[in-house]
């Protein structure tokens, strides 16, 4: 055994121990993204122009009826519904894509009113848009289901 080559490594260990080396890594990926990768579901785009956001949520193999949309404040739009199994009542040999119940609260970027927000469904993407700078306005609840 090599006492130079331990001593060395024990040095090295110390060091990252005292660093934040750790925290910086669980940080900027958190355990389970970590070791799991990210299955936060659905997944999310949004962009925006000078006058509207646009909210896109890939919902793939699901119809209007399997989700439900509820705008819980000015700025929290809660997503939830099943993504159903293409095949139920098969074998499953290999497993990439989610199915199953999902709940998701998307952060908005600006202040939306419900009743201004519209919203398409075509080709397992959802799309929402609503105007900017609607923040003159008194919230209220919407679910459109």
């Amino acid at each position: 055994m090599d006492v130079e080559k331990v001593k060395k490594w024990i040095e090295l260990t110390e060091q990252y121990q005292r660093s934040d080396h750790w925290k910086k890594i669980f940080n900027y990926y958190p355990p389970g993204q970590f070791f799991h990768g990210n299955r936060e579901t659905p997944k999310v785009d949004i962009y925006q122009t000078d006058t509207h956001i646009m909210i896109f949520i890939e919902i793939p193999g699901t119809q209007f009826n399997d989700f439900s949309i509820s705008l819980k404040s000015e700025t929290e739009l809660l997503v939830k519904g099943i993504i159903r199994p293409p095949a139920p009542d098969s074998t499953i040999i290999k497993k990439e894509r989610f199915t199953g119940n999902f709940e998701r609260i998307i952060q908005l970027p600006e202040p939306a009113e419900g009743h201004l927000i519209r919203m398409n469904y075509d080709l397992g993407i959802l799309e929402i848009i609503y105007p900017r700078n609607t923040s003159n306005s008194t919230f209220s609840h919407y679910n459109w289901q």
